[in-house]
């Protein structure tokens, strides 16, 4: 392989640390890929026939790196479940009326509130507390 780079796609020279004297190994950015710039051409070498690709380093300066990516998946996540909370709590205030009209009849429930303590509880294990 015959990698070309610019001063752009260019990462760490790490020659200091490379076990191949007169070679310099160099990191590439992060979420840069390898591009084939033309078709790969057959040379001798020592005696030996070699299939040559011609390829270019390409780093993407502009896209996010896996730690943002991560950061704005947690973000969506956090925010999906505290809709989801939401919805959850609007939707047990919509069932005031019914539950109205059950305490109504189950005097044992009213008197002890226990349909107080249920929406608390669905409550707070929507909010994870």
């Amino acid at each position: 392989m015959e990698i070309s780079c610019g001063a752009i796609d260019r990462g760490a020279s790490l020659a200091f640390l490379s076990q191949y004297p007169g070679e310099e190994e160099i990191l590439y950015p992060p979420l840069s890929y390898l591009e084939v710039l033309k078709k790969p051409r057959q040379e001798v070498m020592e005696g030996k026939r070699v299939k040559v690709l011609q390829l270019r380093i390409n780093a993407n300066v502009m896209s996010s790196t896996i730690e943002d990516m991560l950061g704005k998946r947690k973000q969506l996540y956090a925010g999906l479940m505290e809709n989801i909370a939401r919805e959850v709590e609007r939707d047990l205030r919509g069932e005031e009326g019914r539950i109205q009209e059950r305490l109504r009849t189950a005097t044992d429930d009213s008197y002890w509130e226990r349909h107080q303590d249920l929406v608390s509880s669905i409550v707070k294990e929507c909010w994870g507390l």
